[in-house]
C-alpha cells in the first residue's frame, strides 16, 4: 500500500527528489523518464512530488492511487497548465480533453487495449 509521507516534512506534501535550481527534475526526467520514475518510487514511496521547472508534478506509483484519480476522483482533477497550452497544438484529443468528451474518447479507445 502507499508509503507514508515523510514525517520530517512540515508542509505535509509527499516526498520527492530535490532536483536542480530553476529546472527541478526536468533534466533527469528527459534523460531517462522510466528510470527516473522507477528510482523516485523506490526512494520516496508510492506518491512522489517533483518539480519540472516552475510546475509541481506528482507521480502515482501504486495502481490503487491511479485508479482513484482516474475513476473515483476524476471530477476533482483538472488539466495542468502545460496540457492546456497544448490544446491549440494537439487539439482536443484523449490527452487534452476533459469531462464528457474525454469519457467518450476513452470509451472509444478501450477496445484497442483489450485482449
Amino acid at each position: 500500500m502507499p508509503a507514508a509521507a515523510d514525517p520530517a516534512r512540515a508542509d505535509g506534501l509527499p516526498p520527492g527528489p530535490r532536483g536542480l535550481p530553476w529546472v527541478g527534475s526536468a533534466w533527469d526526467l528527459m534523460r531517462d523518464p522510466l528510470g527516473f520514475l522507477d528510482r523516485s518510487a523506490r526512494e520516496h514511496g508510492d506518491l512522489v512530488r517533483f518539480r519540472i521547472g516552475g510546475l509541481q508534478a506528482y507521480y502515482l506509483a501504486h495502481p490503487d492511487h491511479v485508479r482513484e484519480v482516474l475513476y473515483g476522483q476524476r471530477a476533482n482533477f483538472t488539466l495542468s497548465p502545460l496540457r492546456e497550452k497544448l490544446v491549440p497544438v494537439l487539439g482536443l484529443g484523449l490527452f487534452t480533453s476533459k469531462g464528457d468528451l474525454h469519457a467518450r474518447q476513452r470509451r472509444l479507445m478501450q477496445p484497442v487495449f483489450r485482449k
